[in-house]
């Protein structure tokens, strides 16, 4: 699953769990409403046309600047940036979300979670609280919240089109924090350093913490200056225009191909940086530029702060950001590269490779490709020189953050599916779309496993047979498919149907367009085969040259044999482990037909034993 940043340097306003409560009388929405606005600076709002505030954003020990244009009318609103060696901004333009990372292409977010989160912002930013001209919004009373001694008013807010959340209000009438969950994580941001402006107080201080219980990973934003002024133009909050190409095929070409290799469904490439290498990195979809820090001091870089990263687990990690000067692959280059530098590498004993980095979307959303899951080759076209006329399918598709993401359905259940070439499985669901369409009972779904493995640790779930997946108009029978019980985490978002991964991915030539928002699904000679899944029903880690069993799945074919978790495999039918690979053998447990008879040598604390196991089909 693509690693996601964390909320980075995102000024939405997040969330917080409930504390503790006491359910007390509770005044109404209006009453309690009509007391903060007259804290706050009562009819003096009706006459606040803009904001323009500036100030210094802190995230993980980096520190930089940060301004913000705000329509108070209408709630649009620009945010622009610059911490460490990265900038960004985030926007509305009261119909499209729009982002711009550090390369300045800005991409209009159209996945549904990005819209309903932009559309609450924008609530908050108008004070359509006390407008509903201004956005129509379900108020519901909560009751008394207590936290350090001090008492609160709380107030669900579900603004039409967005996502709820929660506004205490303190018994001076002053908002002091809202909540709103994100990817089943609950996150704060609590609101400080009250003063006046044109009549009217707003908050100089801002404190968002992400939910992960480290205050280390708190965003924290101090306005230096605020101002109100007349309305802003239209261009203020526009999508911004690209910025002049950082990027090109050397001597003019049209195209590159360069082969990559497949390892646990990961797709490696060789990559040059700074002109060294070649590093072996992941192409992943939707990730973001990853370098490992053993690659980073080959490279003589410098990581700066310590900001947190998440993604299919339900743990987050620290991360450092540095800036690579130049990115080759084949003939094709980018400049100036910001790179998130992460232990990566502690993956190694999940992936039994070595693990140097990553590249994805800043590759891709720069140069159009075709992913060649056959012949092993990526080929990475001239911007404007992809033009597809086979027989495929073309999909358009929207961006989820950095993901492509398309309409589909499973078993003729619609839904939103992300392609992210960074998933070694088929077709993971959502553990809310799981949930919401009772697919556990559904599938007769009975023993949770660990389904996968990545930033953030293991991913559990349940693993079915689906009947079909459609993506568009392309039907893909019988996909293998992890039905996430994950809280937190990349697998817990709300308006996410699935994940679709290697298994289903690889039966196609993928063509991707980020600049079209286009993939084209072309059939390959794997189409037709079985998908497949593990027939032993054991997860294994690659440790000190054995494969040590990490869980044994009840009910199994490994269970029965007597496997146990902390057993080291020597050997499988007498290959020792120093002449397998990690991922040979899990395909080996894969493919190798139900049936099969495995003569495992396992050292067990001092002893060794012979265990036979015999491969069943599982889903």
């Amino acid at each position: 699953m693509t690693l996601r940043a964390a909320a980075l340097l995102s000024l939405a306003a997040l969330a917080s769990p409930a504390l503790a409560t006491d359910p007390g009388p509770a005044p109404s929405p209006q009453d309690l409403l009509g007391r903060a606005r007259a804290a706050q600076g009562g009819e003096a709002w009706s006459g606040i046309r803009s904001l323009r505030l500036e100030g210094t954003l802190s995230m993980g020990g980096l520190e930089g600047r940060i301004e913000s244009v705000i329509d108070v009318v209408a709630g649009r609103f620009r945010d622009r940036w610059e911490i460490g060696p990265t900038r960004g901004a985030a926007g509305w333009d009261g119909q499209r979300a729009w982002s711009q990372d550090s390369s300045g292409i800005p991409r209009v977010e159209e996945a549904a979670e990005a819209r309903r989160g932009a559309v609450s912002d924008a609530y908050r930013r108008a004070q359509a609280w006390w407008f509903p001209e201004r956005g129509a919004a379900e108020l519901r009373a909560l009751g008394e919240r207590r936290e350090g001694g001090r008492t609160f008013q709380a107030l669900e807010v579900a603004p039409a089109g967005g996502r709820p959340f929660e506004l205490w209000v303190g018994e001076d009438g002053l908002f002091d924090r809202w909540v709103e969950v994100v990817e089943g994580r609950s996150v704060t941001t609590t609101l400080s350093g009250w003063r006046e402006v044109s009549g009217v107080r707003i908050p100089f201080g801002l404190r968002t913490s992400l939910g992960d219980g480290e205050p280390a990973h708190d965003q924290v934003v101090t306005w230096s200056a605020a101002e109100a002024g007349p309305p802003a133009p239209d261009a203020a909050f526009a999508v911004p225009a690209p910025p002049a190409p950082d990027y090109g095929l050397a001597g003019g070409r049209r195209e590159t191909t360069v082969p990559f290799r497949i390892a646990n469904g990961h797709i490696y490439l060789d990559v040059l940086l700074n002109g060294k290498g070649p590093f072996r990195l992941i192409l992943d979809t939707g990730g973001m530029n990853i370098v490992t820090p053993a690659v980073a001091r080959a490279l003589g870089l410098v990581a700066e702060g310590k900001l947190p990263i998440g993604g299919a687990g339900e743990a987050t990690e620290d991360i450092g950001l540095t800036t690579v000067e130049r990115v080759q692959i084949g003939d094709a280059f980018l400049e100036k590269q910001a790179f998130l530098v992460y232990p990566l590498d502690r993956t190694e004993p999940v992936e039994g490779v070595p693990q140097q980095g990553l590249v994805g979307y800043e590759v891709l959303r720069r140069f159009p490709a075709r992913i060649d899951y056959q012949r092993g080759r990526l080929t990475l076209y001239r911007p404007g020189a992809l033009h597809y006329r086979g027989a495929g399918a073309v999909l358009p598709f929207v961006f989820n953050e950095h993901i492509p993401q398309v309409a589909g359905e499973i078993d003729g259940i619609p839904g939103a599916f992300d392609l992210d070439t960074g998933s070694r499985a088929s077709l993971d669901l959502m553990s809310p779309f799981v949930e919401a369409h009772g697919l556990v009972e559904r599938y007769g779904a009975t023993a949770e496993r660990i389904s996968g493995w990545g930033a953030g640790g293991p991913v559990r779930g349940y693993e079915v047979r689906a009947r079909l997946l459609k993506l568009g108009p392309v039907a893909i029978p019988g996909p293998v498919t992890g039905l996430a019980t994950q809280r937190t985490g990349a697998f817990a978002a709300a308006e996410l149907a699935g994940n679709v991964g290697y298994g289903v991915l690889s039966r196609f030539t993928v063509y991707l367009d980020y600049q079209k928002q286009e993939v084209v699904l072309e059939r390959n000679a794997r189409f037709s085969r079985p998908d497949t899944s593990d027939r032993a029903g054991v997860w294994l880690h690659l440790t000190e040259g054995t494969f040590e069993v990490i869980e044994v799945v009840p009910g199994t074919p490994a269970a029965e044999a007597g496997l146990l978790p902390g057993d080291r495999i020597l050997s499988v039918d007498g290959v020792a482990a120093a002449r397998l690979t990690l991922p040979g053998v899990r395909r080996l447990l894969r493919e190798r037909p139900a049936g099969t008879r495995l003569e495992l040598k396992v050292r067990r604390g001092g002893g060794i034993l012979r265990v036979p196991v015999v491969l069943r089909d599982l889903v």
